[in-house]
């Protein structure tokens, strides 16, 4: 786990949920203030397969735009 590291600028602050691929940490972006949510592949994903799969899902995220949504 992450709590309590950081990975500048990002301090990593609690757990917001887990789920069968990766871990979701509510975050601080110190320089700046801003509150972020930062995702990490389990442990045990880390093969070619599962980060292909981490990397394509960052990449559609980052491709919808709604009010409702967050930024990726």
């Amino acid at each position: 786990m992450l709590l309590n590291q950081r990975i500048k600028p990002i301090a990593i602050l609690q757990t917001i949920g887990v789920g069968g691929f990766g871990i979701v940490y509510k975050a601080e972006n110190t320089e700046t203030g801003q509150t972020v949510a930062v995702k990490t592949l389990l442990p045990h994903l880390t093969n070619p397969d599962a980060i292909l799969r981490f990397l394509r899902e960052g990449e559609f995220s980052s491709s919808i735009f709604h009010q409702n949504v967050i930024y990726v």
